[in-house]
Parts: structure tokens; C-alpha cells; sequence
């Protein structure tokens, strides 16, 4: 018979709540929904409580609490508390340091941070509950920071550095010693799926080596979540230094105008600042690129829960893609690059979807701009230049900034195709390439609307 404690933590009141939340929210039962609201009055006050009066050994049911809320606050547009509550998570998971799990550094936490001591686990499984957990606050940072406009709390700093290993499936933690042969390329290659953590294992660095480009050991990594947690790194840091780069010399030269250099000197570090800005976009490009070679099919999941879960990665991964792209495109006002084709793939991911069937999405695919089909045609009439006031904050956002910024171009070049057209054949063929190119695009965005639509009844953002 398990002891009061242990009764106690599985029958956390604020997960417990979180969880009955949800419950109603996918209920389609128009009885139950109507009743939401209460449902989250409990919630929100029992996520409150469990923060003054659980106990240690429950803090990881609030952390999970946690990102339930955050998830359903940023389903409902309610932004602000979905920051909070994930804002939250953040701060539980840095005080227990489940960010330090299996480190071959595991050092107290800088001064100004709460330390809370968890007790050792008691088994493989509740230590995997924890692993998962703090990957699952992560993803939640990484994800909705972009959107945000802020720094990711998971920058590497002192306390804040990730050396917890790659998540695993939850039933594997129990499963020291086995691995079973699964398929995770698109080519016949075939793993090992990693089963249970080995007792001596030891890790450190594990974002940062992932993000130099660090080969690891393979069976590292490819659960669901691991590589979710993957792509959400991708874009977070794929977005954040696309939104750094300026092209020319006018962001580094005010860097280095506060400084006593002679304009000669500045020139050559504002140079080599460049150089070097453009050199790690590179090395990302190429971490994006393998990233995306590695994942496993769309076509090949075998149900639900699997499509929609890759649905996102890729997503995720695809963005990033063209995130890097389209900054290193900017200002060379050139013709369709690799970002308009990341920007098709991502589209062309909804193909291999059964949308009806899902049901439910991470709000994060979103699009959080007030758009609706009848707003594009209003959109198109915009300049080129009219587009940066389109912020691409979530996923779906930014793969349409790129469509509506390639339509826009297809149609200022038919423009001026258009009296060539009625002089020589050459014209009308190029017209009629344009205007192919054109309806494609319009397809694509008409299909990434349906999706929206589709998910609107339990996400209001898509809406």
C-alpha cells in the first residue's frame, strides 16, 4: 500500500483541476462547456494554493499544472496569463533545478533564484516524470517567448544552462537495457530507440551542443518529445537572430560608434562582425537542414497523436528554415529563395493530415494576426514595404508573411509584364508562368485558412 505522501502526490488538486479543465474544453458537450468557466476558477486557485502550501515532493504536479494553464491561456488569445503561468513553470523548474538533472555540474543556483530540494526519486519512472516535465516547460519557453518579443529564460546563463538528457517516452524509463531497432530517417537507416537512462549516465551542455552542431550518439534524442524540443530550440534561436540581423553596416556601426575607434578600424570590425553574424547563420542553416533530414515522415505515423505531434515539429523546423533564409534574402531584392520553399513544405505537410480528425493543435500554429480570407485580397493591394508591419509571431503567421511577400512580388513583375505581353510572345509566356506561380500560392494560403478554421472550436486564436 503506497503511503499518505505518495496518495497525496498523485492527487494533486491543481493538476488534477488542469487536468479537468482540458477535459471540458474537448468535451464538445455544450452542458459542460457552459461550464468552463468554473472549471478554470478552480484551476487558477489550485495551481495558487499548491505554490504556498505543497509540499517538495509535489512541486513537479504544479509544474505540469503549470503548462496545462499556460497551454489553455494561449489557446484562448488570453496572452498575458499565458505568459504568467508559463512564466511560472519557468521559476518552479529553475528553484528544483530540473534543468541540472543527471549534470556533471550540479551546482546550487546563483544567488537570487529559490532553491527547493527534491527528494532522490524514488524509481526510474518518477525520475523519467521529471525529465519529461522540465522538457515539456522548454518547449512552452522556447515556443511563446518568440511571439512574446522576449528572451528565452533558457539562455544558457548561470542557473539557467540545460544539462538535463533528452526526454524518453514515459514507459521507457523503466526499461533499462533494451533498445528496439525503429525507424527514424526517411531512408532505410534504422536506430536504436533508447530504453530507460543507463545509472551512471552523466550529461551537460545538452542544448548547446545540440546547436553547434555537435554529433551525438544517435539513440540520444528521438523520442516525440526530445525532438520536439529540438525544433522548438531551431526556431527560438533561428527567429530571435533573424530578428537581430540588419543587412549593411548600420546595426554593428552603432555598435561600434560608442567606442574611441578611428573610422577605419570601425569599418573593418563592422565587417568582420558581419562576417561572422552571416558565418553562424550558416552553421544553423546546416543544423536546420540535417534536423530536418532526420525526422520522421508524416505519412508513416501511426495515429493521431503521432500526426499531430510531427505536424508541429516539422512545422517548427520548416519556420526556422525560412527564418534563416529570409534573413540572409533581405535586402538583396532578389527572385524566390529557400524560405518561400521551407514556406511550401510547410504547407505541403497538411497534405499527408486528416485536419477533421485531429481535433486539437498547439496553439502556437496559430496565426495571431486578425486575418480571414476575406482580408487577403486587401493584403495584396499592400507594398512590399507595407509587410514588415505583419510580424511573424507564431508559426502559421510567419509561413504566411512569406506567401503574401512572394504574391506581392508575382504581382508587381505582372505588372510590368503586362505591356510586353501585348508586344511579344515572350511576354504572355512569362505571364502565363506568373499567374500559374500566383494561383499556386493563393491555394496554398486558402488551405493554411482551412486548417485555421478546422481548430478554431477548441483553440479562439485560430480564430
Amino acid at each position: 500500500m503506497p503511503d499518505a505522501n505518495a496518495r497525496q502526490a498523485r492527487l494533486s488538486p491543481a493538476l488534477l483541476n488542469a487536468v479537468y479543465l482540458w477535459g471540458v474544453r474537448f468535451s464538445g458537450n455544450a452542458s459542460m462547456v457552459a461550464h468552463e468557466p468554473v472549471y478554470l476558477q478552480r484551476a487558477v486557485q489550485a495551481v495558487s494554493s499548491a505554490l504556498v502550501r505543497a509540499p517538495p515532493y509535489n512541486i513537479v504536479y504544479s509544474i505540469q499544472a503549470e503548462v496545462l494553464l499556460s497551454h489553455y491561456f494561449f489557446a484562448a488569445n488570453r496572452s498575458l496569463e499565458g505568459r504568467y503561468h508559463s512564466n511560472a513553470a519557468v521559476a518552479l523548474s529553475l528553484s528544483c533545478r530540473l534543468n541540472k538533472l543527471r549534470s556533471n555540474n550540479n551546482t546550487p543556483n546563483p544567488p537570487g533564484v529559490l532553491n527547493v530540494d527534491l527528494a532522490p526519486p524514488a524509481d526510474a519512472l518518477e525520475e523519467g516524470e521529471r525529465i519529461n516535465a522540465f522538457w515539456s516547460v522548454f518547449i512552452l519557453d522556447k515556443s511563446w517567448s518568440v511571439r512574446a518579443g522576449s528572451p528565452s529564460h533558457f539562455n544558457g546563463s548561470p542557473g539557467a544552462q540545460v544539462d538535463t538528457p533528452w526526454p524518453l517516452q514515459i514507459e521507457d524509463y523503466a526499461q533499462v537495457g533494451r533498445s528496439d531497432a525503429v525507424p527514424v530517417r526517411r531512408s532505410s537507416l534504422q536506430i536504436p530507440r533508447q530504453r530507460g537512462i543507463p545509472a551512471m549516465l552523466r550529461s551537460s551542455l545538452t542544448i548547446q551542443t545540440f546547436l553547434s552542431g555537435i554529433s551525438s550518439d544517435n539513440a540520444q534524442g528521438t523520442s516525440p518529445t526530445a525532438l520536439r524540443a529540438k525544433a522548438s530550440a531551431l526556431f527560438e534561436r533561428a527567429s530571435r537572430r533573424a530578428s537581430q540581423w540588419t543587412p549593411g553596416t548600420s546595426r554593428p556601426s552603432r555598435v561600434f560608434s560608442q567606442r574611441s575607434l578611428t573610422p577605419s578600424y570601425a569599418a573593418i570590425s563592422a565587417m568582420a562582425y558581419l562576417e561572422q553574424f552571416a558565418a553562424e547563420f550558416f552553421v544553423l542553416e546546416n543544423i536546420i537542414d540535417q534536423f530536418l533530414d532526420a525526422l520522421p515522415p508524416l505519412h508513416a505515423a501511426l495515429d493521431q497523436d503521432v500526426a499531430r505531434d510531427r505536424l508541429v515539429t516539422h512545422t517548427f523546423a520548416l519556420v526556422a528554415s525560412m527564418q534563416v533564409h529570409g534573413a540572409l534574402r533581405q535586402g538583396q531584392n532578389g527572385g524566390p529563395g529557400r524560405d518561400l520553399d521551407a514556406a511550401r513544405r510547410a504547407i505541403a505537410v497538411l497534405d499527408y493530415m486528416d485536419l477533421g480528425s485531429l481535433g486539437y493543435v498547439d496553439p502556437i500554429m496559430a496565426v495571431c494576426l486578425a486575418l480571414s480570407a476575406s482580408a487577403f485580397p486587401s493584403m495584396l493591394r499592400f507594398p512590399c514595404s507595407a509587410l514588415i508591419l505583419f510580424r511573424p509571431q507564431v508559426l502559421w503567421t510567419a509561413i504566411s508573411r512569406v506567401l503574401i511577400g512572394e504574391i506581392v512580388r508575382l504581382r508587381m513583375i505582372w505588372t510590368s509584364t503586362s505591356l510586353l505581353a501585348d508586344q511579344a510572345a515572350a511576354g504572355a509566356h512569362q505571364q502565363q508562368h506568373i499567374e500559374a506561380d500566383h494561383d499556386g500560392l493563393i491555394a496554398a494560403l486558402q488551405k493554411l485558412l482551412t486548417a485555421m478554421t478546422t481548430f478554431a472550436r477548441t483553440s479562439p486564436l485560430m480564430g
